[in-house]
């Protein structure tokens, strides 16, 4: 079946009793596969009966896939030979994705951060695909933060919730987590003052005021 593909069309196709279904596009070698569970992935035909998988419809844009279709049909048809491109999504197409669905409900300040933390504090991760990520990757990072320890453990709290959500249903990017075992970097300090003993003894009267019904002493 053939259709002028469009993010609307695309968004709005419904999934198969049974089995899959693919809908391809008018206007490019293009094809969208619809699963059974409802995931929209984008593929191209490169020859009888073979398909590339691209990606999926959510983290893959489109354009972007219409484009990737475009350029692999060309190469071919040209006869240039290109590495093939592993399978995967990329740790800084995934922060988008998490970003959007584990803080939709969240207030702004609270995305804002965590969205703050997740592109700017980790570099090394950034182009790498997250099936590729480990441990020592991410200590990478964060150990170029220890200077900084109070911002140093909410990048490493970020990114623990970053990939235990990237194991979760329905997306599953990842077996396991690259952080599952590792120990936090750090602790977040808290104050340790002492109360003097005329601070004690005014706290005392208070709670004793409180109890007999006197009022608490200023």
């Amino acid at each position: 079946m053939k259709t002028n593909l469009t993010d609307v069309s695309v968004r709005a196709l419904k999934p198969p009793i049974k089995g899959q279904l693919t809908i391809w596009d008018k206007t490019s070698p293009l094809g969208v596969r619809v699963s059974q569970g409802g995931s929209k992935t984008f593929i191209v035909m490169i020859g009888s009966g073979k398909r590339r998988t691209l990606g999926r419809f959510g983290i893959l844009t489109l354009s972007k896939a219409r484009e990737e279709a475009r350029r692999i049909i060309a190469e071919k048809t040209l006869g240039i030979t290109v590495p093939v491109v592993k399978a995967g999504v990329l740790f800084d197409v995934a922060v988008g994705s998490f970003i959007e669905d584990h803080y939709k409900s969240a207030k702004p300040r609270t995305k804002h951060e965590a969205n703050r933390l997740l592109t700017t504090k980790f570099p090394l991760l950034t182009t790498k695909l997250l099936s590729e990520i480990t441990d020592q990757d991410a200590s990478a990072d964060l150990m170029k933060l220890a200077d900084t320890p109070s911002e140093q453990i909410h990048a490493f709290r970020a990114l623990r919730v970053f990939f235990k959500w990237c194991m979760r249903p329905p997306h599953r990017f990842i077996k396991h987590s690259p952080l599952e075992g590792y120990p936090p970097p750090g602790n977040d300090k808290k104050g340790k003052r002492i109360l003097s003993d005329e601070e004690l003894c005014k706290v005392w009267h208070a709670c004793e005021g409180r109890r007999r019904g006197f009022p608490a002493l200023g």
